[in-house]
């Protein structure tokens, strides 16, 4: 075969290498960046943001894929034990909560004709979904709600967007990349001075 065939070939993939090896650089610089900003901003708040990134190990007889999974926060606020593992809870929906609440409202003040609405408006309701006794609007209590929105008009003003803006990026930087960053079986924890990675086990 002629080796100068492959000279177009060569110089593609040879622009194809460099361009990966800028896009890495990028993904790195922004991404360090991008969180020393955030941790200068709300750094009194957020404890560090993690997330986990492997290949499983089985996947019921379809290809195992490397991936990366959806990044959690650590609010300092935050005393549940699980944080570091679950992550905080991060209220990004008020409207959702608050909407809870008015049913919760409708249903505290007459629960025996919010039931009978249910029912007009589907019949089956109750066999199909829920036993009308021991039927709740939501499964989530008034008072859990109240905390709910109560924590997220404590916060700045900026810091939703500026959190989910920020986890947005992280979950779009291509997994290739991600795995040449951070490595493989991994938990990548990032806090205002340092990104740290640890094994991580999984099945």
């Amino acid at each position: 075969m002629n080796i100068d065939l492959l000279t177009p070939y060569n110089i593609l993939m040879d622009k194809i290498n460099a361009l990966r090896a800028e896009a890495k650089e990028t993904a790195s610089n922004i991404l360090h960046e991008g969180t020393k900003s955030y941790f200068a901003k709300y750094g009194h708040l957020v404890e560090q943001i993690f997330w986990i990134q492997f290949t499983p190990w089985f996947n019921d007889g379809e290809t195992c894929e490397f991936s990366v999974h959806e990044p959690h926060i650590v609010l300092y606020s935050d005393s549940d034990e699980d944080k570091y593992e679950e992550g905080s809870r991060f209220h990004t929906d008020i409207e959702y909560y608050e909407t809870a609440l008015a049913e919760w409202e409708q249903f505290n003040a007459n629960p025996e004709a919010y039931k009978d609405n249910l029912e007009k408006q589907n019949p089956n309701y109750f066999t199909r979904w829920s036993h009308r006794s021991s039927y709740l609007p939501y499964y989530e209590s008034v008072e859990d709600l109240t905390r709910y929105v109560e924590e997220y008009k404590s916060y700045p003003d900026g810091f939703v967007q500026d959190t989910e803006a920020l986890f947005e990026f992280i979950s779009s930087i291509d997994d290739e990349i991600m795995e040449e960053l951070f490595g493989n079986h991994v938990l990548v924890r990032i806090n205002a001075n340092d990104i740290e990675t640890e094994e991580y086990s999984h099945d």
